[in-house]
């Protein structure tokens, strides 16, 4: 995977807004946002030791066989709290709950606030030095704030497609290379993804 810069990657609509589904799924995605940003006072928690994987988000984390779980650190978004509180309760030795990064992130897509990189991402990887990263999205910027970190740290990086890329928008708009390997389930899934990522 080439190396990219961090000038597109919290905001991967940059260019193509006239592109079918390209604002919609911008707003979208920004709405959610949105809807926490009124939690970003709270503090970043985090509890960092060495873990060989790191998950974004629980629903990914649960997928994962048991023994992979024990080797994990995850990143716990906004709805995992209401969605997977009682997973978050074993957590206790390995993960990351930052509802600020919502915010910054807003403010830097919405209202060109600051050009921060989010540095703080990159030094949590170097601590708990993982060998792989698995996103459940390349659009969302938070994904792709710690992919792009990952990248840079020649960590590899995979995508478990979450199964609603649209078939009315060009694939090619949407990917930005910053995956290593691209899971998807469902053959239809498959054929929507494959002129960007071959299948093997």
């Amino acid at each position: 995977m080439k190396k990219i810069e961090f000038n597109n990657v919290l905001n991967p609509w940059i260019g193509h807004e006239d592109v079918t589904g390209v604002r919609e799924s911008k707003e979208a995605l920004l709405h959610n946002y949105k809807k926490v940003l009124f939690l970003s006072l709270f503090p970043r928690i985090s509890v960092k030791r060495k873990s060989d994987i790191v998950v974004m988000g629980t629903s990914i984390y649960k997928k994962l066989d048991p023994r992979l779980r024990k080797k994990s650190f995850v990143v716990i978004s906004a709805r995992d709290i209401l969605r997977d509180f009682s997973v978050i309760g074993k957590l206790v030795r390995s993960f990351t709950f930052d509802l600020a990064i919502y915010k910054r992130a807003y403010d830097q897509i919405i209202n060109n606030k600051n050009s921060e990189e989010f540095l703080y991402v990159k030094h949590i990887l170097v601590e708990i030095s993982p060998k792989i990263i698995i996103l459940k999205s390349t659009i969302d910027p938070i994904n792709r704030i710690w992919a792009f970190w990952a990248n840079q740290l020649n960590i590899e990086i995979v995508c478990i497609q979450h199964g609603i890329f649209s078939s009315k928008t060009n694939p090619k708009i949407m990917e930005r290379d910053i995956v290593d390997y691209y899971i998807v389930t469902g053959d239809k899934q498959s054929e929507i993804i494959s002129p960007v990522i071959p299948k093997h």
